[in-house]
């Protein structure tokens, strides 16, 4: 045991001792090895490649196999080929020592190689060759061994890659290939490509003797995405959604140099898309092998239409042999072509059978309820066949259009050979779907044989005939046509027949003819047809000669406006005849017509004579006669180039609108004119001459006197001679020529009115011009002289006006002009380019008024004046003009304040405005401003007011109701840019009044920037009262902005020391006020919705309206806000009594939402200028029918009232949108009075309803008695209302009047009806007169049946003193004394006594007073004599009365008075 254990010791040892034994001899001779083999298999390795074989490390391991780590092999161009992050060479010792002995080769040592990872390039050169095929340089060396191992590949990646740029991708590559000693490689290979496994095996004896065995995994379709990508004009718009495609067996070998294959497989739901064509559940089965490919048991579905089918293809020979069939059943067209207007059920069958070269196609189609566009086939079917260039379509049938087709065909594509057969039966036309609709049944048969080739037809054979009715195309329309024809080599005969035919407004009621012909040869047998009463025929031969015959009898010339393109009518007939040739034709014609027009001129006859000879046409006689005016042309006219022409036309007394409608010109030119042309030359050089004279006519609505001259046309242009026209109120002269290459006109303007020629400018007087047109056509030239005497521009005058005026290459130049304005001196040149808009100019102006200057713009002037001196320079364009202004201010006024010596000087240049200086004294204040605003819109600029008047202001802009005080010193300073400015103001007011209201001083200082309004400080105050206000304001306020961002309103107005007169600056009817103001307003919120806080009250207050007599007073006021929400309670003293009103308004985004209230006015005496009495009151604010609105009563008593003239002016309304429902009652002893018009006592009620700006009024007021004035006689009113009737709108009433007068021995009545400002007046009267005499009489109190002047005069006189008792002192005297009558007469005893009854002369006024109703007493006194009457009047009622009266010739009356109506 123990020498056991020793002996495995000693073996263990020695083992141990080999082991490191060797590898002491490893590493030492590892490093050796490595070191001296490394750098010959570089060299071996640059010998052998052309490229480069480069490696980071080489190692050997412990089996002594060679390794290289990131081997890269590179090809001639520096591309990789190869790259693998390890590498092995596996060889052995005895390999070796053989190689080493024995001179065997490298090959021989190697016995397996072991490739990791490795990627490989594969790339086609342009010419086809590989980058692997030279990768080894060429060598007589062949002694390299024999390679008896393996190749081991893992994990490996190949890319290859084509000339056009394609690329294959294959992963996961892995294969063991093992080499034998006779060079057979054996072994299985296996990857991915497209993302489907393959795998395989290989058999290589030699290239004469190989097997290749492939089959893939399923492989998606989608995959394939790649390789359709390398079609982009495909792949665009195909889109792979699913299926997959899958090889189940694939075969490859050679033997004995031959390639065989046979690959089977099978496609399982493919679905595709190609643009709108959806293909799904795509299946098929297919075989190919050596040369022949079939695919079976096809099954797809298109836009899900079902198809089947199958095919083959033997592609191994020079034309390749096609056979396949497609079926189809019940497809929708609709589904399956869904881009066209297609529709309907298709079956059947289509096969392919021949070669590629000539292929054979023949089927047989169904088709049910089909329809394309707007055309329908209920049922259809087709046999048709395709074959050796043939076409054929033996049958072909169709219910369609509403009838039924049937036809057979054939055409030949060779030799261009076709006959066809189609009959149609009942065909709707309707149904065709055209871009111009046809309408009209038809039914026919054609047959037809002959050739059609390169797109030229060759009739042999044709016949037909057909009927149509109800025919309508475009213009065209047929009540009904039919006809028949036949053609046979070149010759053709027909005839047809027609009735209610139209044609582009030609109207036929029978058309028939019967004609044959061949070639250019036609003989109509005859051609006759009627329209309305007229008729017409033709006959005769048509072709190298011609005799035609034909005759026209009373047709409507109508029908030709549509041929001419001119408005025609009348009765025309002719009768014709022509032979000849169309070169040499001769022949004769007479036409004429009856009462009709051309254009717009009239004709009552047109008789005309032409006979054809010799190549010309004599116009023997053409006239054209209507009324006094007449065209005659008489001459000869050539029949063949250049057709000359020797005519005369004479128009006699002819409007010259109705030649320039002949001619188709719309001119604004109209009167009469009388012309004589001679034409001649011929058509291509024609000359003309004449003369002519117009006359009582007018230009663009501008009459003239006369317009005359003579004028010449020929080849070398028109002449004008004598041109002489009186237009625009003076006169034209024009003479010259002008040609294509000159103009020579001399022109002269006399007298010519501005504002005829520029009207509705402004522009007023009379100017002058004179010059000379001249250059060419393209380049028109003008030089001339204009002057005027006295030109009105806006209000103001210029006088002594004259320039030099010039034009050339759109060029307006003036030059030397001057002109004059009151004293001022104006110079001026400057230039107008009518293409660019460049405009240069200079003016200079020495004392120029600004009133003047102010007037030209339309500006208030009538309280300026004073005189400028300087000038200004004018450039840029008109769009964007330059304009550098410098002057000085002579002084001059602003109203009542005087201007001192001043000085302007200021430009604005290319978009920049810079203020030089601008300093106006202005009394003793200055006015002055500086500054500039650059091109990008940066403001810099200053203003400033130095103790300046104000006074000025609102006379200045003619506001007579308005006077301003103070004085003004102020600064404004405006920086930032135009867009976004910047303004810093200070203003203080020194003793500020307006009207009677006066304060001692108002001072301000704010800033404007980015639509905030600062206000710092606002200080308005007088003696111990104050008011002030400081915070911010959006701008919006005061540009009215609604995009730009307001920021919310903050804003403390402060009134506990304010004073009530600064109502009168913001309420127009209060004159005057004051009384303390005290409160505290807090203005928050937004811009669109302003919140109020705070309150005020007024104590003590007093204010004077317009119209008001007397003062408001004591007035007391407490207003409280609250944000949205406001509450008032308010009284005041007035008219005796006392008026009251509190409650509350809410409010939101300006608007009312709410509110509530009660107003009550009670004063028995109010006086003002309308109304005098005494009013009561009651109204409630709040909702009415949901919405905002007032309601109450009013009554008035005790009252005179005059209503004003305002209320007839139809002014619109602005008052407050809200409902009413308020009652007014007229109660007692209330008369309506005005001294000129009415003395009336009423009695009434009015109620108003609905939107106080569209209310509806309805009620009634009636008059018990009094009196109008009509035409300056007073009027006893008989009866009187007026009525409102709920016009919506209309405050005014329906009056209806009836009273009565007497005049002298006159008894008048009168009745007006209708509304006041426009009521209509009828007069009766007894003994009758006519309405012209009545009113003589009620107006003169003349004797309407005399006519002596005394009479005249004494009625001129009395109607004198009426017009001056019946306003001025009528009025005085009723509202001072308190008078019910004053009148002028002419009788002393009774008002209505005869004027017959005073033949002295003599006139009386008469008063009277009602002492009680319906009595007055009357007192009579003379004017021009000291007589005298006293009496009474007693109304018994509107008809009857009592009068007496006594006067100082002791004569005395009793009697009764009596008014009727009649």
């Amino acid at each position: 045991m123990e020498s056991g254990s020793k002996l495995k010791w000693w073996l263990n040892s020695i083992a141990a001792f080999i082991f490191i034994l060797l590898c002491i001899i490893y590493l030492l001779i590892r490093p050796i090895i490595v070191q001296n083999l490394e750098p010959v298999l570089t060299e071996k390795a640059g010998e052998k490649i052309n490229g480069t074989l480069t490696w980071d490390m080489m190692d050997i391991d412990p089996n002594l196999d060679l390794s290289f780590t990131n081997l890269v092999l590179k090809d001639e161009n520096g591309e990789d080929v190869l790259k693998s992050p390890s590498l092995t060479i596996g060889w052995s010792l005895s390999a070796l020592f053989n190689y080493l002995l024995s001179d065997g080769g490298v090959a021989d040592v190697v016995k397996d190689i072991h490739v990791d990872a490795p990627e490989v390039h594969l790339q086609e050169k342009p010419d086809g060759t590989w980058n692997v095929q030279t990768l080894l340089k060429p060598s007589d060396d062949t002694d390299n061994g024999t390679f008896t191992g393996r190749l081991l590949i893992q994990n490996g990646e190949a890319k290859i890659q084509l000339s056009d740029n394609s690329a294959y991708d294959f992963s996961g590559l892995s294969t063991t290939f093992a080499w034998d000693a006779d060079g057979k490689i054996t072994g299985p290979f296996a990857g991915q490509v497209l993302d489907s496994r393959f795998d395989g095996n290989l058999n290589f004896t030699n290239t004469n003797q190989l097997e290749v065995n492939l089959k893939t995994d399923p492989v998606s379709l989608k995959s394939l995405q790649p390789l359709l990508n390398q079609f982009p004009q495909v792949s665009q718009k195909l889109e792979v959604n699913n299926g997959t495609g899958e090889v189940t067996s694939a075969k490859i070998w050679r033997s004995d140099g031959a390639v065989a294959y046979h690959v089977k497989g099978h496609i399982n739901d493919a679905a595709l898309r190609y643009e709108n064509y959806i293909l799904a559940d795509g299946a098929a089965f297919f075989d190919i092998e050596n040369g022949h490919a079939s695919i079976s048991e096809v099954s797809l579905k298109i836009n899900d239409q079902k198809f089947t089918g199958e095919g083959a293809i033997h592609f191994d020979m020079d034309d390749p042999i096609l056979q396949g069939q497609v079926t189809m059943q019940d497809v929708d067209l609709q589904k399956l072509l869904p881009d066209e207007q297609a529709a309907g059920r298709v079956s059947g069958a289509v096969s392919l059978s021949g070669t590629v070269g000539n292929p054979f196609v023949s089927g047989e189609l169904q088709v049910k309820n089909g329809a394309y566009e707007a055309l329908t086939v209920p049922q259809g079917a087709i046999r048709f066949s395709y074959g050796e260039n043939q076409i054929s379509v033996p049958y072909l049938m169709a219910d369609a259009m509403g009838g039924h087709l049937e036809g057979h065909g054939s055409y030949d594509m060779t030799s261009g050979a076709f006959e066809g057969n189609m009959s149609a039966d009942h065909i709707s036309l309707d149904e065709i779907p055209m871009d111009t609709p046809v309408t009209g049944i038809v039914s026919g048969h054609v047959l037809a044989k002959g050739t059609y080739i390169d797109g030229q037809l060759a009739l042999q054979y044709a016949t037909g005939e057909g009927e149509g009715t109800c025919l309508s195309y475009d213009t065209f329309q047929a009540g009904k046509l039919s006809g028949f024809g036949s053609y046979q080599n070149g010759r053709w005969q027909g005839c047809g027949y027609g009735m209610d035919i139209s044609y582009d407004g030609i109207q036929l009621s029978t058309l028939s003819g019967s004609a044959k012909g061949q070639g250019e040869e036609l003989d109509v047998d005859y051609l006759t047809g009627t329209s309305g009463e007229g008729a017409f025929t033709l006959s005769g031969h048509y072709g190298k000669t011609m005799d035609l015959t034909g005759q026209l009898s009373s047709m409507d010339l109508s029908m030709l406006s549509p041929l001419t393109g001119m408005d025609v009518a009348g009765k025309g007939s002719a009768d014709f005849q022509v032979k000849g040739t169309l070169t040499a034709p001769t022949g004769r014609a007479h036409v004429s017509a009856r009462e009709g027009h051309i254009q717009k001129v009239h004709f009552d006859s047109i008789d005309g004579q032409v006979a054809f000879h010799d190549g010309k046409a004599d116009v023997t006689s053409l006239t054209l006669k209507d009324g006094e005016g007449n065209h005659s042309v008489q001459g000869q006219i050539g029949l063949t180039a250049p057709y000359d022409l020797q005519l005369t036309v004479k128009s006699e007394k002819t409007r010259v609108e109705h030649l320039l409608s002949l001619a188709d010109l719309d001119y604004p030119v109209t009167g009469w004119i009388e012309n004589t042309m001679t034409i001649g030359g011929n058509a291509t050089a024609p000359t003309v001459s004449g003369d002519f004279q117009a006359w009582s006519g007018s230009v663009m609505g501008e009459l003239f006197q006369s317009v005359s001259g003579q004028y010449t046309y020929d080849k070398d242009g028109i002449t004008l001679k004598n041109g002489l026209a009186y237009i625009y109120g003076g006169t034209a002269a024009v003479s010259g020529k002008v040609t294509d290459q000159a103009i020579d006109m001399d022109v002269s303007l006399m007298d010519i009115d501005m504002d005829h020629m520029l009207p509705n400018r402004g522009i007023v007087g009379k100017v002058n011009m004179t010059g000379h047109a001249g250059g060419t056509m393209d380049r028109p030239t003008f030089d001339g002289v204009l002057s005027s005497r006295e030109i009105a521009v806006g209000g103001t005058s210029l006088y002594m006006i004259s320039t030099g005026i010039h034009y050339v290459d759109h060029l307006v130049s003036l030059d030397e002009g001057s002109f004059r304005q009151q004293n001022g001196q104006f110079t001026w040149k400057g230039s107008y380019h009518t293409e660019s808009g460049v405009v240069r100019g200079v003016l200079q102006f020495d004392g120029w008024n600004i009133k003047e200057a102010l007037k030209l713009f339309k500006l208030p002037s009538s309280a300026v004046d004073g005189t400028v001196k300087g000038g200004m320079r004018i450039g840029g364009t008109l769009e964007a003009p330059n304009v550098d202004f410098k002057a000085d201010l002579q002084g001059g006024h602003l109203g009542n304040t005087p201007l001192g010596e001043g000085h302007l000087d200021f430009s604005y240049m290319n978009g920049a405005l810079a203020i030089r200086t601008f300093q106006i004294p202005v009394g003793n204040g200055l006015l002055a401003m500086e500054g500039n605003m650059n091109s990008a819109g940066d403001l810099d600029i200053q203003m400033a007011a130095k103790d300046m008047d104000i006074s000025w202001i609102p006379q200045v802009m003619e506001k007579k109701d308005m006077q301003l005080g103070g004085h003004l010193t102020a600064l404004i300073s405006l920086s930032g840019n135009k867009k976004e400015p910047n303004a810093d103001v200070s203003v203080t007011l020194d003793h500020p009044s307006y009207g009677d209201i006066s304060f001692d001083s108002l001072s301000l200082m704010a800033n404007a920037s980015h639509n905030v309004v600062t206000i710092q400080n606002a200080l308005l105050s007088k003696d111990i009262y104050r008011a002030s206000m400081k915070g911010t304001l959006p701008g919006n306020l005061f540009t009215g902005s609604t995009t730009d961002k307001a920021v919310p309103l903050d804003l403390d107005i402060n009134l506990d020391q304010a004073d009530m007169n600064i109502l009168a600056l913001f309420c127009k009817p209060v004159t005057s006020a004051s009384g303390p103001i005290k409160g505290h307003v807090k203005v928050a919120g937004s811009y669109e919705n302003p919140l109020l806080f705070g309150g005020v009250s007024v104590k003590e207050g007093q204010l004077s309206l317009m119209t008001m007599n007397e003062a408001i007073h004591p007035i007391t006021l407490q207003l409280s806000l609250e944000g949205n929400h406001a509450t008032f309670d308010s009284s005041a003293v007035f008219g005796g009594g006392q008026a009251s009103a509190k409650g509350s308004i809410d409010w939101e985004n300006k608007k009312i939402t709410h509110y509530e209230g009660e107003a009550h006015v009670h004063t028995p005496s109010v006086k003002s200028t309308y109304f005098k009495g005494a009013i009561d009151g009651d109204f409630q604010c709040g909702e009415i029918f949901d919405k905002l609105g007032v309601s109450g009563n009013l009554s008035i008593h005790d009252a005179v009232i005059d209503v004003p003239f305002s209320l007839f002016t139809g002014e619109e309304s602005t008052a407050p949108d809200m409902l009413t429902k308020i009652s007014v009652n007229i109660g007692d002893n209330v008369k309506l009075y005005n001294s000129s018009l009415y003395d009336l006592v009423i009695r009434g009620n009015v109620d108003m309803m609905g939107n106080l700006n569209d209310p509806i009024l309805t009620g009634r007021v009636n008059v018990e008695k009094g009196t109008v004035r009509i035409n300056m006689s007073e009027f006893k009113v008989d009866e009187a209302r007026a009525i409102w009737g709920g016009e919506p709108g209309s405050f005014l009433p329906v009056v209806h009047v009836k009273a009565n007068t007497k005049v002298g021995h006159y008894a008048i009545g009168a009745e007006l009806d209708g509304p006041p400002g426009d009521m209509k007046t009828v007069f009766h009267s007894e003994p009758a007169l006519n309405d012209s005499q009545i009113v003589m009489l009620l107006t003169l109190h003349a004797d309407p049946t005399q006519n002596s002047s005394d009479a005249m005069e004494g009625a001129l006189f009395n109607a004198g003193l009426t017009m001056i008792f019946g306003d001025s002192m009528k009025s005085f005297f009723q509202d001072t004394i308190g008078l019910d009558l004053i009148s002028v007469t002419s009788s002393l005893t009774d008002y209505y006594s005869s004027l017959d009854d005073n033949q002295t002369g003599n006139y009386y006024i008469k008063i009277g007073k009602y002492l009680f109703n319906d009595f007055m007493l009357t007192a009579t006194m003379g004017v021009n004599n000291d007589k005298k009457s006293m009496g009474f009047h007693y109304d018994l009622n509107s008809h009857a009365g009592l009068s007496s009266w006594y006067n100082s010739d002791d004569d005395s009356y009793v009697g009764t008075d009596w008014s009727f109506k009649f």
